[in-house]
């Protein structure tokens, strides 16, 4: 029972940070993306850029997210066992698909429902963004392999 609520713990550790991380990611490569087309962005207005993020847009990238991790993760413990010998690389692995697949998700979702074919998050438009996104949920799938066998 303490490892099943240590995992817990770990787990919402980790939805947090892939969250944050996540949602500041975005934040970062919109405004690069203005900065490219000639905007002057201060550094406050960049804060709190990210932090307007983190209130509106983290509440349902955490909802996602929590359900990506979850099935990611599940997922790489059955492949880890079979197949990869270090848990790091599949856990790590399993952030950066989890947040991948959730957005191609998202952009299926929206098209298919005639809602329009423009991906809904700015920044998963362009494959850079897609994959500086899903390097944000490497990072959290990371923490989540090292922080939770450690405390195994």
């Amino acid at each position: 029972m303490i490892a099943f609520i240590r995992m817990a713990i770990v787990f919402v550790m980790t939805v947090a940070l892939g969250t944050a991380l996540v949602s500041i990611t975005s934040t970062h490569i919109i405004l690069h993306g203005l900065t490219e087309v000639g905007a002057a962005i201060p550094l406050d207005v960049r804060l709190d850029a990210v932090l307007r993020d983190l209130s509106g847009f983290a509440p349902i990238l955490g909802v996602l997210l929590t359900i990506g991790f979850f099935v990611a993760f599940l997922v790489a413990s059955i492949i880890i066992r079979n197949f990869i010998p270090t848990p790091t690389l599949g856990y790590t692995l399993a952030g950066f698909a989890a947040v991948i697949i959730m957005m191609i998700a998202i952009y299926w979702f929206y098209y298919f429902d005639g809602l329009g074919a423009i991906h809904p998050v700015p920044a998963a438009r362009t494959m850079t963004g897609l994959i500086a996104m899903g390097i944000a949920g490497s990072v959290a799938g990371f923490f989540f392999a090292n922080f939770y066998r450690a405390r195994r």
